[in-house]
């Protein structure tokens, strides 16, 4: 499918995705998973699918042999903390989810673990870390550092609705634009995305960890 396609059929399922930001996200993801073996792309916060069918299409395109991990607890609960609008409840979207990435056709690349970010153990490299889940500052800084130690040099972030209505994805962006680890490389809307330029601090994890990590893999499979 041409990138034309893809963003074709991302407009047509429901959620806050805007055709440009989807074209960014798709080239960083075909660019973070070219020529690497088996890499994996975690998105934090999936809703009804939108970004999921652009992350899972590159795939597709460019290594197959990649996988989109796609982690959210499908609850219903959109928005941030620290806005006037707070967090509003909507209903539950595993089905629709579900749906929407059957009929475009990727579920086959697609592992949705209906979970909290925080309650899902990773020791696996991550070759692009997608966060667009709750939007205040609490939950975007506990959803990227929780993978962050995974993110080896090279490897992508991206951090969708930075802009004035959510300060708390702002503030974190800005505070990891200046602390030297990583480099802005696109900024489409309301989507920016950075390159890993230092390596992270080695942190080994308990054995039971890493045993964790290797069942959570076997399930999502």
């Amino acid at each position: 499918a041409t990138a034309g396609d893809i963003l074709d059929r991302m407009e047509q399922v429901e959620g806050w995705f805007r055709r440009e930001e989807g074209e960014l996200l798709l080239g960083t993801a075909r660019h973070a998973i070219a020529g690497r073996a088996a890499p994996a792309i975690v998105e934090v916060g999936s809703y009804c699918g939108k970004s999921t069918i652009v992350l899972a299409a590159a795939v597709r395109a460019v290594n197959p042999s990649a996988r989109v991990y796609a982690i959210d607890p499908h609850e219903g609960e959109v928005g941030a903390r620290d806005t006037l609008d707070g967090v509003r409840s909507e209903a539950p979207t595993f089905e629709r989810f579900r749906a929407n990435v059957a009929a475009a056709g990727v579920d086959d690349v697609i592992h949705a673990i209906r979970r909290r970010s925080y309650d899902v153990p990773w020791q696996s490299p991550i070759a692009l870390l997608f966060v667009d889940g709750l939007h205040d500052y609490e939950n975007v800084s506990r959803d990227f550092r929780h993978f962050e130690p995974c993110l080896s040099v090279g490897a992508y972030v991206a951090f969708h609705d930075c802009d004035d209505n959510y300060p708390g994805v702002q503030a974190l962006v800005a505070g990891l634009a200046g602390d030297g680890s990583y480099e802005e490389v696109g900024r489409a809307a309301s989507l920016v995305v950075f390159r890993r330029l230092t390596a992270p601090t080695v942190n080994r994890g308990s054995p039971r960890d890493e045993q964790m990590s290797a069942l959570q893999v076997r399930v999502a499979q």
